[in-house]
């Protein structure tokens, strides 16, 4: 069984004690206790079976965002956002996007225990696509969370006209096509 890091858990518990009531304990109807018992015990450090990082991740989703099909692209996105602040949020301002996106490749063995990681360069200055091998069950959540959560990273890089598109037609080579605009200038 895959396991993940337990970041994006323990963001999803944090985020749902800041919530009223009646989201959270609908959060919590949607988990069975033994994913409970799992959630409060996680650090985000820790190792956790991908499908409890699944099950509460769709469960955050569908609760945060009610009616929407793109719930899981929006919290990767927060998650990012929330990640990448302080400090991290002032140096993105300073690295291009290219690099980030090459930084994130670099790192993802560090989150996931399966899949490899690297990024593909296009004729298009502009472009860049984040590949990842050898994990061909990977779950729609995460590669949703993940298309939401690049998207996120890059909104801090001040870079404008950010897309990511997932490619998910060969389960074998999972692919994001990123494009972004020029990066804001700044004014003194």
């Amino acid at each position: 069984m895959p396991l993940i890091k337990a970041i994006t858990v323990v963001f999803i518990r944090d985020r749902m004690g800041k919530v009223d009531s009646e989201t959270r304990n609908t959060f919590y109807a949607k988990l069975s206790r033994q994913e409970k018992d799992s959630l409060k015990k996680s650090l985000a450090f820790t190792k956790i079976p991908v499908a409890l990082a699944v099950k509460v991740y769709d469960a955050a989703a569908s609760v945060l965002h009610p009616g929407k099909l793109d719930g899981t692209h929006l919290l990767g996105r927060a998650l990012a956002q929330d990640n990448l602040t302080g400090i991290y949020k002032v140096l993105l301002r300073f690295v291009s996007i290219p690099f980030l996106i090459k930084q994130s490749a670099k790192i993802w063995d560090t989150y996931h225990e399966f899949g490899i990681a690297r990024c593909a360069r296009v004729k298009n200055e502009n472009e860049i696509v984040l590949i990842i091998e050898d994990y061909p069950d990977m779950p729609k959540t995460i590669r949703e969370g993940t298309t939401g959560y690049i998207e996120g990273a890059l909104e801090l890089t001040g870079g404008t006209n950010i897309h990511v598109e997932l490619d998910d037609t060969n389960c074998h080579l999972w692919k994001w096509r990123v494009t972004w605009g020029l990066r804001k200038k700044k004014h003194p």
